[in-house]
């Protein structure tokens, strides 16, 4: 997964939103024009560092990672983990990337109960193959070799606590959101669903 490549972006002020990350990007790069070489390594550490969160093996649907690259290198990390190994193993590989000073991890720890993990998949059935089954294969980057159906990153992400649920990512349509909420919500075992997900321009070749 590259920063910018093919899944939807928006930049708003100094943060470049995407499914799932959000990067913040230097200030004193993003004062500059695009063509600037500040910007040019700016974007380019985003990206690294995007694309060493997507290849993690722990790093699935049900996880949302946000993250924050300050001027100096400085990494914060945010968002919510559903994998205890994620959470614990994120920083390690943040700070293997050229150019990252330090990583400080601020990731929520979301349950990990049986309960927890059955949500979940029913979650990702319902949106994915009953009544979404079209964004299935519009997974914005490559899922990691051997990996399961639930790695990597998706256009619609799960995050799911104690029951309560949070979808992030984007969709092409109103309805389609709509629609992600409603297979989230009849899934048994749902308290309530929180509908974050952000509609984004279909592209001319889809």
């Amino acid at each position: 997964m590259r920063v910018c490549r093919q899944n939807p972006v928006r930049v708003f002020g100094m943060v470049c939103l995407m499914a799932g990350v959000v990067l913040a990007l230097p200030a004193a790069a993003l004062a500059q024009e695009p063509g600037d070489a500040a910007h040019q390594r700016a974007q380019a550490m985003a990206t690294a560092v995007t694309d060493a969160v997507y290849a993690m093996p722990q790093y699935t649907v049900f996880s949302n990672i946000d993250f924050h690259i300050g001027a100096d290198g400085t990494v914060i990390l945010t968002g919510m983990s559903a994998s205890k190994e994620l959470k614990s193993g994120v920083c390690g590989v943040v700070q293997g990337v050229d150019g990252v000073t330090e990583c400080t991890n601020n990731l929520y720890q979301l349950g990990t109960s049986r309960v927890d993990r059955e949500i979940r998949a029913k979650i990702y059935d319902s949106i994915y193959t009953k009544y979404l089954s079209h964004y299935s294969a519009l997974r914005p980057g490559e899922r990691p070799a051997g990996g399961n159906r639930f790695m990597g990153p998706h256009p619609i992400h799960i995050v799911e606590d104690k029951q309560h649920v949070y979808l992030y990512g984007w969709v092409y349509s109103e309805d389609d959101k709509a629609s992600a909420a409603h297979a989230a919500k009849v899934v048994p075992g749902v308290a309530d669903v929180k509908n974050y997900l952000r509609v984004v321009p279909k592209p001319a070749n889809q």
